[in-house]
C-alpha cells in the first residue's frame, strides 16, 4: 500500500453538499483568486496552494509541508468568506492524503460534476492550475499533482466515452444539426430567442463551425448583444419569415405562449428554398413551431421531448463508463503517490546508488574484459561512482531541512539521473 502524501488537504463544497445560495456566498470571482492564493501561501508558511471555484463547487487544496494544521486552513478561509467552521461544517467536505488526490482526479475527469462527464471542468482545472503557477504558489508537489490531474482528465476523455454525447438541451440541438448536416461550415442557422438557452445554442453553433448565424429576438437590443458575442446577425421577430428562406437550421427557445413559426410560414419558405432539407428544432415550452410543420416534405421537426430522449440515452452511456474512469483514476493516483514516495531522501539516495550501480555493471559487461581486466575495472569504477555520488549525496542529506528548495533539489536530481525511467530507456537515449 502506497503511503499517503503527508499534509495534503482539501476543504470544499459542491452541488451535492450545499444549496446554491451557500455556494454563491463562498464562491471566488476570477478577480479574487490571485490575491487569495498569495495570502494563503503566506499565511500557511509557504505551503503549495490551489483554488478551484466554479458555479457548482469551491475547493481549496493545500499541501501543508511546513506543519500547518487543518485549523490554520479553516481560519484562512473564514477570513476571506463568511464561513463559520462549526456552524457550516455540514456544507463542506474535507479530505486528506490519498482521498484528497482521488477527489481532485474525480473532479478533473468529470465524474464528480453535476452534469456527468462535463467537458468544461478539465479546462477549469487547467485555468486554476495556471493561476497557481502565475503567482508561484504551486510548488514541486503541487505542480506535479495538478499536472497529474490534467493528465488523468485527458485520459478519461481519450480512453472512455465519459464526455461523449450531448447531455444538455442546447448541445443536443446542435448535435442533431451535425447528424442532419455533417458539415456546418456551409450552413446558415437561425436562433430564435436570446435568453439563457438561446445564448447557449448560439455559442455552441459558433463553436461547432456554423457558417452563418442569424439571431432573432422579440427585443432587438438582446438580439444585438447575443449576435455581437457570437459573430452573428441580429433581427427582431418580424424578420423571421424572410430568414426561414435562408436558414438550413432553425432552433427556437422562447417563452412565447403561442407558436411564432406556423406551418404556413414553413410551407411558404420551402417553395423559395426549392424543397432543400430544412431542420427545425423547437425547444420552447410552450412550443414555438406548429407541429404540423413537421409533415411538410423535407422538413425535419424535433421538439423538446425527442431531445430529452437523446439526452437520456447519452447519460446512460456515460454512467456505464464510470467504472472505467474510476480505474484510470486509481492508476493515476498510484502513479502520483509512487512519485511522491520517491521524493523522500532515503528512497532517492537508494535509487541513485542502484541506478549508477546498474549502469556500472552494464558497461563492464559490454566491455568483454578478461578476468584480470574485469577486476581492475571493478576497482576503478567503484571508486569513480563513489566520487560521482559524493556531492549529490551531501546535497540530498541537507534537503530535508530546506522545505520547498530541498524538494526541488530532489526532483532535479531524479530528473538528471533519470530515476523515473527504466534503465533500458536511459540507455536508448544515449545511442
Amino acid at each position: 500500500m502506497l503511503a499517503d502524501p503527508q499534509g495534503l488537504l482539501i476543504i470544499g463544497t459542491n452541488h451535492r453538499k450545499a444549496p446554491v445560495d451557500f455556494r454563491e456566498r463562498i464562491a471566488f470571482g476570477p478577480e479574487e483568486v490571485e490575491a487569495f492564493l498569495k495570502r494563503a501561501h503566506e499565511d500557511l508558511h509557504g505551503s503549495d496552494c490551489f483554488l478551484l471555484s466554479t458555479c457548482n463547487r469551491t475547493e481549496f487544496y493545500t499541501i501543508n509541508l511546513n506543519g500547518n494544521s487543518v485549523r490554520d486552513t479553516w481560519t484562512l478561509l473564514s477570513s476571506h468568506k463568511p464561513i463559520d467552521p462549526t456552524r457550516d461544517a455540514e456544507n463542506f467536505y474535507q479530505y486528506e492524503g490519498r482521498e484528497a488526490v482521488e477527489q481532485l482526479f474525480r473532479v478533473a475527469t468529470g465524474i464528480d460534476s453535476q452534469m456527468l462527464g462535463e467537458p468544461q471542468i478539465l479546462q477549469q482545472v487547467k485555468t486554476a492550475f495556471e493561476a497557481s503557477l502565475k503567482v508561484n504558489v504551486a510548488g514541486v508537489v503541487g505542480e506535479r499533482l495538478l499536472a497529474a490531474a490534467v493528465r488523468c482528465g485527458k485520459r478519461a476523455r481519450a480512453e472512455t466515452d465519459i464526455s461523449k454525447g450531448a447531455v444538455s438541451v442546447a448541445l443536443a440541438a446542435v448535435s442533431l444539426s451535425h447528424k442532419v448536416f455533417a458539415d456546418l461550415a456551409p450552413r446558415t442557422a437561425l436562433v430564435v430567442g436570446a435568453g439563457e438557452t438561446g445564448s447557449l445554442v448560439a455559442q455552441n453553433l459558433r463553436d461547432h463551425g456554423i457558417g452563418r448565424l442569424l439571431v432573432a429576438n422579440r427585443t432587438l437590443e438582446k438580439a444585438r448583444t447575443l449576435a455581437t458575442a457570437t459573430r452573428g446577425e441580429p433581427m427582431d421577430l418580424d424578420g423571421v419569415r424572410e430568414a426561414l428562406v435562408e436558414a438550413d437550421i432553425v432552433i427556437t427557445s422562447t417563452s412565447a405562449q403561442t407558436p411564432l413559426i406556423s406551418a404556413e410560414m414553413v410551407r411558404a419558405a420551402m417553395k423559395h428554398r426549392h424543397n432543400r432539407s430544412f431542420l427545425l428544432v423547437d425547444i420552447g415550452v410552450p412550443r414555438d413551431i406548429e407541429p404540423a410543420a413537421g409533415s411538410i416534405d423535407n422538413v425535419f421537426l424535433q421538439d423538446i421531448d425527442s431531445l430529452q430522449g437523446m439526452i437520456e440515452q447519452n447519460l446512460l452511456r456515460r454512467r456505464r463508463e464510470v467504472p472505467r474512469v474510476e480505474h484510470i483514476i486509481s492508476e493515476e493516483v498510484d502513479r502520483f503517490l509512487e512519485w511522491y514516495a520517491g521524493l523522500q531522501v532515503g528512497p532517492v539516495i537508494k535509487e541513485l546508488r542502484t541506478r549508477l550501480e546498474e549502469l556500472r555493471q552494464h558497461e563492464i559487461q559490454r566491455a568483454h574484459l578478461s578476468s584480470e581486466q574485469r577486476e581492475a575495472a571493478e576497482q576503478v569504477t567503484h571508486g569513480l561512482i563513489n566520487k560521482i555520488l559524493h556531492r549529490p549525496m551531501k546535497l540530498l542529506r541537507h534537503s530535508t531541512s530546506q522545505g520547498e528548495a530541498g524538494m526541488r533539489r530532489m526532483q532535479t536530481i531524479r530528473e538528471i539521473f533519470g530515476l523515473d525511467e527504466s534503465l533500458d530507456n536511459s540507455n536508448s537515449e544515449k545511442k
